[in-house]
């Protein structure tokens, strides 16, 4: 185990990237929000709310992709929430 996550996630056609949220509540109301862009797939988080990732705690990582239309931001709805130990 160590003290950093990977997220990593396959390309998607028309899109112009991914955000990922981290939190260590099941409902993300507490949550720190990633950006990557279209031709990065890999993201390593080492830190939540400014704090190194805690070993033998659980948190709880989602993913969405994002589409610039004309300048704006299109957002695609949240993935399942997804359980990781440290």
């Amino acid at each position: 185990l160590s003290e950093e996550d990977h997220v990593k996630v396959e390309q998607g056609a028309n899109v112009s990237g991914y955000e990922i949220q981290i939190s260590n509540k099941r409902n993300f109301k507490q949550k720190k929000t990633y950006s990557l862009k279209k031709n990065k797939t890999q993201k390593v988080i080492k830190k939540y709310k400014g704090k190194k990732l805690e070993l033998g705690k659980a948190y709880y990582v989602r993913i969405r992709t994002y589409k610039n239309d004309n300048g704006t931001k299109v957002y695609g709805s949240w993935s399942d929430r997804i359980r990781c130990q440290m």
